[in-house]
């Protein structure tokens, strides 16, 4: 005879229904003359920034059987996204009187909560904004900045050099550690 067992989730910290992963809890079976089955799942590759997380399986309710002393088995979920930030270009050059220039920041993954980066410069340069946010929402569009050059005769593109610091600000795992490559304006 078949033997059957049942199978459900019964803990762990991932998400199931495809938010993690997948697995309908139910029976499985194993063939007449075999002695083991496969329970299929699915992992669910997002692009999260999360902790490695934990799924449990308990089997349970054997039919033609019995079960050993191990019914439960907990799987983890390796998180396979890295934290990174992105800022292009990272220098170009500004004439006083002339053109505003602009760079971009976007970050690599999706953060779980908000990720801050603080912007600072010099006064000789005027930036479109001090504080760049981006969410779980937000996080894969670029964002641009602007710099403006003051035209009140203390720029001058031949003799100074500034450079725009960029703090990140998050208690992100990953994000929390990286330090934004720095944009230099001449």
């Amino acid at each position: 005879d078949d033997v059957t067992v049942g199978c459900a989730v019964t803990g762990g910290t991932a998400t199931g229904s495809g938010t993690d992963y997948t697995l309908a809890s139910g029976t499985a079976t194993i063939p007449a003359g075999e002695t083991s089955t496969t329970i299929p799942f699915t992992m669910v590759n997002d692009s999260i920034l999360e902790s490695n997380e934990t799924f449990t399986v308990t089997l349970s309710s054997p039919s033609h059987a019995s079960l050993g002393s191990n019914t439960t088995y907990t799987y983890t979920i390796t998180d396979n996204e890295t934290a990174s930030i992105s800022v292009t270009p990272t220098s170009f050059s500004l004439t006083r009187g002339g053109s505003a220039g602009s760079y971009t920041v976007a970050l690599g993954a999706a953060p779980t909560n908000t990720v801050q980066i603080l912007l600072s410069v010099a006064s000789e340069l005027t930036l479109s904004t001090s504080t760049l946010t981006f969410t779980g929402v937000t996080w894969a569009t670029p964002q641009t900045v602007t710099v403006s050059p003051r035209n009140d005769g203390s720029f001058d593109t031949m003799a100074i050099t500034h450079t725009i610091t960029q703090t990140v600000s998050t208690t992100i795992t990953g994000f929390a550690a990286l330090t934004p490559s720095p944009v230099t304006v001449t």
